[in-house]
């Protein structure tokens, strides 16, 4: 469908498409567009080639969107279920989803804008994201050009993911934030050249890497160097990177709340592994727990672990959360007591990682 002139479709009062995938509606005249969704119907893709000014509505979803001229307003929120490209001028939304690509050769306006990645695989390029969430169903995030990004964050998965930055490529990235809940759903960041790195400069802060696996990572002009926690791997070729060393300690739980759990009804049951350095440390991490945090180190369905990437030669506390197929906690009760520390030893088999193997007895509160 060819629209060739001025066109306001709030006086067209029911859904316009039989079709939300299949054809394309093409705007190729200059001229004032204005469109007024029904019902937030899905459109299928839209061809902006004419020069002029279109309004996007808030909840405009479209199939393909291309723009190789004119003046482009997006409503909020703003969805592309494929792929976008623009070579014109986009002002984006305060919520952007993006199917499969977002390539950008024009001018593209993003003031506050947070860019959702949707699609298990979403490629980016040409301007410079304010917020880019990696979201739970995006397995691989290329990202095709250097970029500024304001904030960065990586949402909790329960599948892998990696995300792929441009080898040679810059980095700006003001702060880093993952909440990816267990190593099960790690994200790894690699170089779209194997073994050539590419620069990542965080300048203001790194709230969490939780999870994160880099590798060919050159931090070595960061303004704020990346440090890893327990939950860190380093995948070789990182530059200005403090990560933990290869170790493990082999965990096994009694289980003494099982018939509490019982007694209260708890379905299929998911076992969550604290770890920390300090029995005050494991207590923080008990009640935020309990509280709802995703803190664990590792998540597992049968009550023992294998704790691994941990710093040989450390000592470390751990307890066991419980979660059900419903979503309800139960949290330890961490007292001094309780706990057995765990040293991973400095030398252990092949590789360099160190074991240990300590049994958990962890007192549950009754359920309520």
């Amino acid at each position: 469908m060819t629209v060739g002139g001025n066109w306001n479709t709030s006086t067209i009062p029911t859904a316009m498409f039989a079709s939300t995938s299949g054809g394309t509606v093409q705007f190729t005249a200059p001229g004032v567009f204005t469109i007024a969704n029904t019902y937030y119907e899905l459109w299928p893709t839209v061809l902006i080639s004419g020069g002029g000014s279109v309004s996007l509505p808030n909840g405009f979803n479209c199939y393909n969107l291309n723009i190789t001229a004119g003046l482009v307003t997006a409503g909020n929120p703003f969805t592309v279920r494929n792929a976008m490209t623009n070579g014109g001028t986009f002002t984006g939304s305060a919520n952007m989803n993006i199917g499969s690509s977002f390539i950008n050769t024009g001018i593209v306006v993003l003031a506050g804008t947070n860019i959702i990645a949707t699609n298990p695989v979403v490629s980016l390029s040409g301007f410079n994201p304010v917020t880019l969430t990696m979201g739970p169903d995006c397995l691989r995030l290329q990202l095709l050009t250097s970029m500024n990004i304001t904030t960065f964050i990586l949402a909790d998965r329960v599948m892998p993911g990696v995300v792929q930055f441009l080898a040679t490529g810059t980095y700006n990235i003001g702060t880093m934030n993952s909440q990816i809940a267990s190593t099960d759903g790690m994200v790894q960041f690699i170089s779209s050249v194997a073994s050539t790195r590419y620069t990542w400069n965080v300048t203001a802060a790194i709230t969490s890497l939780a999870n994160v696996w880099p590798r060919d990572n050159d931090a070595s002009a960061s303004a704020i160097a990346p440090v890893g926690g327990l939950t860190n791997k380093d995948l070789g070729n990182n530059v200005n990177w403090t990560l933990y060393f290869p170790a493990f300690i082999r965990v096994i739980s009694d289980d003494p709340g099982q018939d509490l759990l019982a007694f209260a009804g708890f379905g299929k049951l998911q076992y969550c592994w604290l770890v920390a350095t300090t029995p005050a440390a494991l207590a923080v991490l008990a009640t935020a727990f309990g509280a709802g945090a995703n803190n664990w180190h590792r998540k597992t369905n049968i009550p023992f672990a294998m704790l691994d990437n941990l710093d040989k030669g450390s000592t470390y506390y751990v307890a066991l959360g419980i979660v059900d197929e419903r979503n309800r906690r139960l949290a330890p009760n961490v007292g001094a007591g309780d706990l057995s520390p765990a040293t991973v030893a400095t030398s252990g088999e092949s590789g360099g990682g160190g074991s240990h193997v300590v049994t958990v007895s962890t007192a549950f509160a009754v359920p309520g």
